[in-house]
């Protein structure tokens, strides 16, 4: 049997859903003093993705791999590059996703390369000494990379007139990596459980 306070609870975020969900209530911005005509935005709560894009490519963690003279090599940990580090540059080429790091990494006609990386310390360039993949024949490093991270969040308003929004994301965390966001976008989303 239900106890009256949860018939209550139901019953009052009834009421509140029938009223004010999705009715199109306008909020308007106060901006005292500064002759601007007033903003209206649409009041939401609908749930969306989060994606998050950084700059450059950020190292997740390490791999080894069976290079072509048959031994096992992970390049970029015995270079001395650490989980977190942000690769900027390869041989001064920019780098700005996973696809342009291995497009650089395709075109090297050497094994070594210079790589310009971000993190804690600062900015600071490591020579790696690179190996042929067994099977691709292709330069490695020996990494797992990510160029962006996802999660999920709240749109809370809009505003058509002015082009913008604002949403409430929950904390968007990997691997306890911290780095600079260069943009993002809003995607769609459904919540299909809890």
């Amino acid at each position: 049997m239900k106890t009256p306070q949860k018939i209550r609870a139901v019953v009052i975020i009834f009421l509140a859903v029938c009223l004010f969900g999705n009715s199109g209530v306008t909020a308007q911005s106060s901006r005292a003093g500064s002759g601007d005509k007033p903003l209206y935005v649409v009041v939401c709560g609908t749930p969306v993705g989060i994606r998050l894009k950084s700059h450059g490519v950020i190292i997740t963690g390490f791999m080894g791999f069976m290079t072509d003279d048959n031994s096992y090599a992970s390049p970029a940990k015995d270079s001395g590059f650490s989980e977190g580090d942000r690769i900027i540059a390869i041989n001064g080429i920019p780098v700005n996703s996973v696809d342009d790091m291995q497009a650089v990494l395709d075109k090297l006609s050497t094994s070594s390369a210079k790589v310009t990386i971000e993190n804690s310390e600062g900015r600071s360039e490591k020579t790696i000494r690179l190996c042929r993949d067994s099977e691709t024949k292709h330069y490695r490093m020996g990494i797992w990379a990510k160029d962006t991270a996802a999660g999920i969040g709240t749109l809370t308003f809009y505003s058509g007139e002015c082009h913008m929004y604002g949403a409430l994301g929950h904390a968007i965390t990997d691997n306890g990596t911290k780095y600079e966001i260069s943009g993002g976008s809003l995607q769609k989303a459904e919540i299909t459980g809890i």
